[in-house]
């Protein structure tokens, strides 16, 4: 067997395509009747899709927290939104003093011009 065909990144992407077509089949207009509106089925339809998408996010910060490279997600202003493990792992600072904050407020003027 091709080790390809069971590596993790390769597993997780089926799985959302799979997360993906459900999500169509539930919301496209043929899986509807010609009914009333049943809100209660619509309601369950959405709960469904909100856990489709769920899981779909625990997959991929999972993955990101895996990489052994830093990856962080800053806003417009340079303030941190998200930071992997390996990035605190480097920064060495822990993630309460990091999201939320600017960059530059521990980052050497140096290293400044690099990160942004």
């Amino acid at each position: 067997m091709n080790d390809h065909q069971n590596h993790p990144i390769k597993n997780i992407v089926q799985n959302d395509l799979d997360a993906k077509k459900k999500i169509q089949e539930i919301s496209s207009p043929e899986s509807q009747e010609d009914n009333p509106i049943d809100y209660r089925k619509l309601y369950e339809q959405a709960r469904e899709r909100e856990a489709l998408l769920r899981q779909s996010l625990i997959k991929y910060e999972t993955l990101l927290d895996e990489v052994e490279d830093p990856i962080s997600e800053v806003d417009l202003k340079g303030t941190i939104t998200y930071s992997n493990n390996a990035a605190y792992k480097i920064w060495g600072i822990p993630k309460e003093q990091t999201i939320g904050k600017n960059y530059k407020s521990w980052t050497d003027p140096a290293n400044q011009k690099i990160a942004y």
